[in-house]
């Protein structure tokens, strides 16, 4: 049984010196990912790095509502210049709050900063993770005017109306659910699970926070902390609620967030086809540079009228320095063509017999360059007059 925690921050303060210990314990149960959301500009340096060691791990960035007080006046610049460094990033946490925890925090600020970042997600093609508390109007009102988002938009620790949805849906939304969930009232969360389409159904932890209701007739101590691990409890509440068997809703959870965060299978292979390419062009680049296989130019009658180094050199510095999507052989043919003393040139090809290009004599014309037919390398005959 595999899972996907769709939203945490193991980057709190709270818990980031035993993030290695929470990571390993989730793993263990099945947890395979965790999207790690930033809050704000001082701790999305700490998300990154946990990006960069653990690669379970999704980073994402945002300002979250209740920090936005404390931006810089360029935060928005150091947000994008995040995501230019980070690939693999998604958008979050952002969002509105009018609930009682935001009761000091200007809303109409919260508005000025939440719009860009819901455009920038839009921008960028990425997933993000929205909070919303009591501003579901102002929140569809605004992701109308710049939706839809195919990325799709996650309403982490979702506590919506079940009328609410189907319009959200129609967006792009997804509606994950985290140990939140268990506090509210068990027939307004049922009504909300029935309506939720089962394409986007999610769940998550929102650890350090979001630590599911717990049984109160045990007397086992109470942690104060969530952690991923802990998404098993939050599985076998919405499971119960929603009468399936809980192999069954992690599995639909569980491919959701995959097929959510697909941006990064396609970085895989991006960067595998990327590497194959930078290979191939560095074997190419040592056949012909390198002591050990470097192209020779004779020629039957006479010598060539340029040093080797030079013109080996040109043709290499063409196909490193011209990132367009030219063939190597058209590049070649930009380059203007070698110039012989004589009737008769050798290109003598690699050293590499994998790379296939046997010693090419080439007979050349007064008027007309000759090619070698292995390597594309022109050659013209230099005229004297």
């Amino acid at each position: 049984m595999k899972l996907f925690d769709a939203h945490c921050h193991l980057q709190d303060k709270r818990v980031i010196d035993k993030a290695s210990q929470l990571i390993s314990a989730a793993l263990a149960v099945g947890v395979t990912n965790f999207a790690v959301n930033g809050t704000s500009e001082k701790d999305w340096d700490l998300v990154k790095e946990m990006g960069e060691t653990y690669p379970s791990v999704v980073p994402c960035f945002g300002l979250h509502p209740w920090f936005i007080a404390d931006r810089s006046p360029h935060w928005f610049k150091t947000l994008k210049k995040f995501f230019e460094t980070t690939p693999t990033a998604a958008v979050g946490e952002i969002g509105l709050d009018k609930g009682p925890l935001a009761g000091g925090i200007d809303y109409s600020d919260q508005l000025v900063v939440f719009r860009p970042q819901l455009e920038l997600a839009k921008e960028l093609n990425k997933p993000v993770a929205v909070h919303c508390i009591d501003a579901f109007d102002d929140l569809l009102e605004i992701m109308r005017s710049v939706g839809p988002f195919p990325a799709g938009v996650i309403l982490h620790s979702f506590n919506g109306s079940a009328e609410v949805v189907p319009k959200l849906a129609e967006l792009g939304a997804y509606f994950s659910f985290s140990g939140w969930f268990t506090y509210i009232d068990e027939k307004i969360a049922k009504k909300t699970l029935k309506s939720i389409p089962s394409d986007r159904f999610l769940l998550e932890t929102d650890s350090p926070d979001g630590l599911p209701k717990s049984d109160e007739s045990s007397s086992d101590p109470k942690p104060t902390l969530n952690e991923p691990a802990n998404i098993l409890a939050v599985l076998d509440y919405v499971a119960n609620l929603s009468n399936m068997k809980k192999e069954e809703l992690a599995e639909l959870s569980y491919v959701n967030s995959v097929r959510l965060f697909s941006y990064l299978v396609e970085l895989v292979i991006f960067s595998v086809l990327e590497a194959m390419a930078s290979n191939l062009l560095k074997a190419l680049i040592r056949s012909q540079i390198l002591p050990s296989s470097r192209r020779n130019f004779s020629v039957a009658t006479t010598q060539l009228g340029i040093p080797t180094d030079d013109l080996v050199g040109n043709h290499t510095a063409k196909w490193m320095q011209d990132r367009s999507k030219k063939s190597p052989m058209e590049l070649i043919s930009e380059v203007p063509p070698i110039k012989v003393d004589g009737r008769i040139a050798a290109c003598e090809g690699d050293t590499n017999p994998a790379l296939g290009h046997p010693i090419e004599f080439i007979c050349l014309d007064l008027d007309e360059p000759a090619i070698c037919k292995y390597c594309g390398l022109r050659y013209v005959q230099d005229h004297h007059h």
